[in-house]
């Protein structure tokens, strides 16, 4: 028997309540994630989701966000909502919180990364097999670069190449997992909006949250667990968690918990480009390489004392495609991931046979992706953005079509941002072109503008629901919510800083290990 995916119209009429062990709310990686683990164990478990079977965007569902300042992509273009939630739009790449050394900022946390750091390391291999990913495959082997033996020359300009994987298309939206299940102890209830919680025992120090009302299809259902875990993004999260403090006339969170604070982000820039005579070089040197679970790219890293003042960073080859041929089959397996097939035109198809041939011959046969001659290569630099508290997300006064607060979102790029782009940027370049005349690299031109280039997020929103043991943390190191005793948040929320990578991969790690909580619990 498979999990039960239901919409409210599937509630037989006078239906008012429903119960589980466990009631996850938020149907993305994480609460898919954290679901199956806990339904493979017999659990009863209970996953709320405010869309449908399939994504729509922020806007469409009616969560609708208010700025008070920049516009935030991560809150507009990077927030979907239904089953699988931003995977079914994401690009796929997996790369894990290594150990790197401490920032200045890092200051007030100063145990918050060494918690995430371990937790990682711990973890790391569980959340592999869950994704069919072999153990080894971020392994310090880079002889596929085309630079092997020249690992010391970089470390001495204090720089390292490492590779991140892409799932293939067909394994990035992680709504297959839930179809896959076949866990009768899972039930999946969709377009079900979490809208109030009451919770009990305020007055002995410790929220116990009781119920969560859920409206759906223009009723209010009652739900019931012992425990309730809220996996909605680090901006809907947020929000939750707001929303019921505000209820409960701010009683339930400690004072000290910057929840909602410090949103903050990847920011990105391009810094350089490579030359049309050096691209044939460069293509046999960093071009990605498809291995029987994915595809590995190159990435830059600073390991070297030098960068200790700045933020984390990372650098990664842009392969900037426009051949018919690449752009078909991109949207051939864009659609597979979304798990809406689209054909294209018949005249575009033919036109564009050649360059799938090509495409096809070279993933196949050469194991690497086709890199066409016409394409521009762009160096990309992704830095994490600094910490500011009024960087927030609060509640509006407006509701939205659900009848709850808007997430009003306060977020700017800060002076201090552009001057570390700029120094990470010269650093970064001065050492590669140093690689270059000792003929370890290609060269890279700069882009003699690149300091008045406009900084972009990358859709990474953390911070807005800080883990860690200091008094602004949101959640304990096992995700538990300060002031609760039956209430977690996983999200990309609970991180500091965007750190070196995509917080994905390190999230599911913590969904692990609340997994490996809630069934010793429940046993």
């Amino acid at each position: 028997m498979r999990a039960r995916i239901l919409h409210p119209s599937d509630l037989v009429d006078g239906h008012r309540s429903l119960s589980a062990e466990v009631c996850i709310v938020g149907a993305g990686a994480a609460g898919i994630y954290l679901a199956i683990q806990l339904s493979r164990r017999g659990i009863c478990v209970l996953l709320v989701e405010a869309g449908s079977v399939r994504p729509q965007d922020s806007q469409s569902i009616g969560f609708e966000a208010e700025f008070s300042g920049e516009i935030y992509g991560g809150a507009v273009r990077g927030r979907y909502f239904g089953l699988g939630g931003t995977t079914v739009q994401w690009g796929g790449q997996l790369f894990p919180y290594f150990p790197t050394h401490a920032r200045p900022f890092d200051a007030s946390w100063s145990t918050t990364w060494p918690t995430i750091e371990t937790t990682v390391a711990c973890l790391l291999r569980p959340v592999l097999a869950f994704l069919d990913l072999p153990d080894e495959c971020f392994s310090a082997d880079l002889s596929w670069v085309g630079l092997s033996g020249c690992e010391k020359e970089m470390r001495q300009e204090g720089l390292s190449i490492t590779s991140s994987i892409w799932l293939p298309f067909r394994r990035r939206n992680f709504v297959r997992l839930l179809n896959e299940e076949s866990s009768p102890s899972l039930t999946v209830l969709t377009d079900a909006v979490a809208a109030g919680w009451q919770v009990a025992d305020l007055a002995g120090g410790f929220a116990r949250v009781r119920t969560l009302a859920v409206h759906c299809a223009g009723r209010t259902l009652e739900v019931t667990a012992p425990y309730f875990v809220i996996t909605a993004g680090a901006i809907e999260s947020a929000r939750l968690l707001l929303e019921l403090d505000a209820i409960h006339d701010f009683r339930v969170l400690p004072r000290s918990a910057a929840c909602g604070c410090y949103l903050s982000d990847h920011l990105s820039i391009a810094i350089g480009s490579v030359q049309p005579v050096d691209m044939k070089q460069f293509v046999l040197l960093f071009a990605p390489r498809f291995f029987r679970y994915g595809m590995r790219s190159a990435r830059i890293l600073g390991i070297g004392s030098e960068y200790a003042a700045w933020p984390r960073f990372f650098a990664h080859w842009i392969f900037d495609q426009k051949s018919a041929g690449f752009s078909v089959a991109r949207d051939f397996f864009q659609s597979v991931q979304r798990g809406r097939l689209t054909a294209p035109p018949v005249g575009f198809l033919v036109k564009s046979l050649p360059g799938l041939a090509q495409l096809g011959w070279t993933r196949f046969v050469r194991k690497r992706l086709a890199i066409q001659g016409q394409t521009l290569v762009r160096l990309q630099l992704d830095f994490e953005q600094n910490p500011v508290r009024t960087n927030r997300v609060t509640l509006g006064r407006e509701k939205d079509r659900h009848r709850r607060p808007r997430a009003v979102v306060h977020w700017r790029i800060g002076e201090q941002d552009r001057k570390d782009a700029s120094a990470v940027a010269e650093r970064v370049l001065s050492a590669w072109k140093r690689m270059g005349e000792n003929h370890i690299v290609p060269p890279v031109i700069p882009y003699a503008s690149f300091q008045e280039e406009k900084l972009h997020d990358v859709y990474h929103p953390v911070g807005t629901t800080l883990l860690g043991d200091h008094p602004e943390a949101v959640v304990d190191s096992d995700c538990l919510v300060r002031g609760t005793s039956n209430l977690w948040t996983v999200s990309t929320g609970i991180f500091p800083t965007a750190g070196v990578a995509n917080p994905t991969l390190s999230l599911l790690c913590f969904a692990d290990r609340l997994a490996q909580s809630l069934i010793g619990k429940l046993d």
